[in-house]
């Protein structure tokens, strides 16, 4: 199965320090998007630009880095530090939040997916890298990738994964960063503990 991930998902040996594509400007807002910014290595077809979403019709699942399609509205709650994504479904479910579950050997990570889970958020952070023009998410001192699902034992959607400090990229995974895209098409909701973060205020998806 992984060989056949690995031919299916050609890996590019790419360093994109380039922007998103037709990015200019920042600004601050509540709500904001999660794309892709390939850092190393690539897929094929490239994720560059990705937006990370999940299904919106149930707040546990998995994240997906799906293709030129945008991506859910998030929040950061700055009580929590995490990513979330408030809904109404029901049973006393009033938010979605971003998980990461570490994991794998000193060298290599494990294939646990990020995912959402009901009323329940990992502490996240943004933070600003030499040269970059918004801030971008972090958990702890680890880094991002975009995995085919074949290569976790899953489906074939990109799913978004988690590397710790000092391990390997998993072969056939693309490593990124997550930029915020100001979703400012999107009505505000306000609640208790939301914080503006800085985002790229135009950017055309694709």
């Amino acid at each position: 199965m992984f060989a056949k991930a690995v031919a299916i998902y050609n890996v590019l040996a790419t360093v994109s320090a380039a922007l998103l594509h037709r990015q200019s400007g920042t600004h601050e807002a509540y709500r904001f998007r999660l794309v892709a910014n390939v850092v190393g290595a690539d897929i094929s077809p490239s994720v560059q630009g990705n937006g990370v979403i999940f299904n919106p019709y149930g707040c546990a699942g998995p994240i997906n880095v799906a293709s030129n399609i945008g991506g859910n509205p998030f929040y950061f709650n700055g009580t929590s530090n995490g990513v979330v994504l408030p809904g109404h479904w029901g049973g006393g479910e009033y938010y979605a939040g971003l998980i990461v579950t570490p994991g794998g050997s000193a060298t290599t990570p494990s294939n646990n997916r990020v995912e959402v889970r009901c009323n329940q958020t990992t502490p996240l952070g943004f933070a600003v890298e030499a040269g970059d023009p918004v801030p971008h998410l972090l958990y702890g001192d680890g880094a991002w990738m975009a995995c085919p699902g074949e290569v976790l034992g899953d489906d074939y959607s990109i799913r978004l994964s988690y590397k710790k400090a000092g391990q390997i990229t998993l072969e056939g995974c693309a490593d990124i960063e997550l930029w915020p895209v100001c979703a400012d098409d999107v009505e505000t909701e306000l609640f208790d503990g939301a914080r503006k973060v800085t985002c790229l205020s135009d950017w055309t998806w694709g």
